[in-house]
């Protein structure tokens, strides 16, 4: 009996915590669908929040804590640094705090070796974060997306999200 609430309790938890983890949502976005060795490719980790719900900058300020990308890149494939866009300061004023609301896009370029195979290629990467609204609530998922290798380039159509974004990022 013991065991079987115990069971239950456990079950019930992580239903609320996966509950609460719902308030952003993570989706990685590529520049191309198919890319050359050699290349350069923009990956875009988009955060999708609910209404009134907000993350963090890279510098979160007096509180808060800023996203973590964890890549896991099949071989051939680099990761460069986060392309953060400008940030608003976030509510309530008497903290000073930096972050977005509704919606983030943060850019990383992704450069493919030259002697990387031709063909399709997962890739990953685990997300982590803070949202808040009233409190705060760590959250995190896992993301991927398949480039194809090959002799020319062709365009995803995510390209223009990424450009839009690339613009918001601080020279």
């Amino acid at each position: 009996m013991r065991q079987s609430l115990f069971i239950l309790f456990f079950v019930l938890a992580s239903a609320v915590a996966s509950l609460q983890a719902a308030n952003t949502q993570a989706k990685l976005l590529l520049s191309a669908e198919v890319a050359k060795p050699g290349e350069i490719v923009w990956a875009g980790v988009q955060l999708k929040m609910a209404e009134g719900w907000h993350t963090y900058w890279k510098n979160p300020g007096e509180a808060g804590q800023a996203t973590e990308i964890k890549w896991l890149l099949p071989a051939g494939v680099t990761a460069g640094e986060i392309q953060w866009p400008l940030p608003h300061k976030i509510p309530p004023f008497e903290i000073t705090t930096y972050g977005y609301e509704d919606e983030v896009v943060l850019i990383v370029p992704l450069t493919l070796a030259s002697n990387v195979e031709a063909g399709p290629l997962e890739l990953s990467a685990n997300v982590s974060w803070l949202e808040c609204k009233e409190s705060c609530i760590p959250a995190s998922q896992s993301i991927n997306a398949q480039i194809k290798i090959g002799s020319e380039n062709t365009t995803s159509p995510h390209l223009a999200t990424l450009e839009q974004w690339l613009k918001k990022v601080p020279i």
